[in-house]
């Protein structure tokens, strides 16, 4: 089971590192920051999967 903390650390960690990219649209770099917390939680794997 996720334990709630550790999501909000990954989409913190996420937000920080991705959250000011600027990638032309504001709903790209959403999509980004959502795609690197789902990594940090889960990293085995492929991208694809996550």
């Amino acid at each position: 089971m996720l334990d709630a903390g550790a999501a909000l650390s990954a989409e913190a960690w996420a937000e920080e590192e991705f959250g000011h990219a600027d990638l032309g649209d504001k709903r790209r770099t959403r999509r980004l920051t959502r795609m690197a917390a789902q990594a940090a939680l889960f990293p085995s794997g492929k991208v694809s999967e996550v």
